[in-house]
């Protein structure tokens, strides 16, 4: 059986149910898992779906431990890290020894057992800072992850300083702060096991960090994309050379663009989708002509 495709969201959302489909249809004999909740149970994409609550011990035993340094909510924020702990968990209780896990806001164009065989040497492989976008290779690279993870917590002084310290550098950037991404960053540079990189083009491919960041690729407000075969193509900004993309990242906001970028469209999701592109415009006539009634009745 090939590997899993795992994605982690508590709540329903359209974005959720592009990504799931998305996954499916390039990668039709992996089995499409959702760690989630109630309201998420019925997805159509979603072969395997399990409660988030089941595998919570060693994610509750973590958030004991755990010390907001974020502008972000603080369940929010521990819930990012409270992921890795729980992916961690269902991967122990299932016997599962590899697995591919993606965000909600990404949108996949590949074969994913083809791509894991150029990681095959490395224990995790993700994006340059980011989680949304990881492949396990090896059980012993999310375990290591995990345990430093709580390390990073620990209640000793120069743990506890470290965090204060990188918070305040970061809010000084305009960063966000502590967040699992700083875990990610710190683990690559730390851990002694190998890490790969999957912003780097593999095969002509790469996985996309953010489609509003330029990554070294052409951009106009967010990437330039070309589409050849039902793939997308960034080009790269120094050498016009068109590059293949693995995956697609919609983070924040640009998570209204997925629609647009689905392999195939998504009838139920395009009505949706238009909507909201009439909504805005049609809701500012309705309010200009508010405005002038209630002017000619003044």
């Amino acid at each position: 059986m090939k590997r899993p495709i795992v994605f982690v969201h508590c709540g329903r959302g359209e974005h959720l149910h592009l990504a799931t489909r998305q996954a499916k249809l390039h990668n039709p004999d992996s089995p499409i898992v959702l760690l989630g909740d109630d309201s998420n149970r019925s997805l159509r994409f979603v072969d395997q779906h399990y409660c988030t609550s089941d595998y919570f011990d060693a994610a509750a035993r973590f958030a004991e431990r755990y010390a907001h340094h974020s502008r972000n909510r603080v369940d929010w924020e521990r819930f990012c890290f409270e992921r890795w702990f729980i992916l961690n968990e269902w991967m122990d209780k299932q016997g599962c020894q590899s697995a591919w896990i993606f965000d909600s806001d990404v949108l996949v164009y590949s074969d994913l057992d083809d791509v894991a065989g150029h990681f095959a040497d490395d224990a995790l492989a993700y994006c340059s800072c980011s989680g949304h976008a990881m492949l396990v290779a090896k059980r012993s690279g999310l375990h290591a992850f995990c345990r430093f993870c709580e390390s990073m917590y620990e209640p000793a002084a120069e743990k506890q300083q470290r965090l204060v310290d990188y918070a305040k550098s970061q809010l000084e950037l305009d960063g966000q702060g502590v967040s699992d991404m700083t875990a990610l960053v710190w683990f690559r540079e730390e851990s002694p096991l190998p890490i790969g990189n999957l912003s780097y083009p593999t095969d002509g491919r790469f996985f996309d960090d953010n489609i509003c960041l330029s990554q070294g690729y052409e951009v106009a407000d967010r990437k330039r994309i070309r589409w050849r075969d039902g793939v997308p193509y960034a080009t790269d900004a120094a050498t016009g050379d068109l590059v293949g993309m693995h995956a697609i990242h919609f983070q924040g906001n640009a998570k209204k663009l997925m629609p647009a970028y689905s392999s195939q469209p998504d009838f139920t999701v395009l009505g949706s989708y238009l909507r909201r592109k009439l909504h805005s415009p049609l809701h500012r006539i309705r309010r200009k002509f508010a405005k002038v009634r209630a002017s000619q009745a003044a």
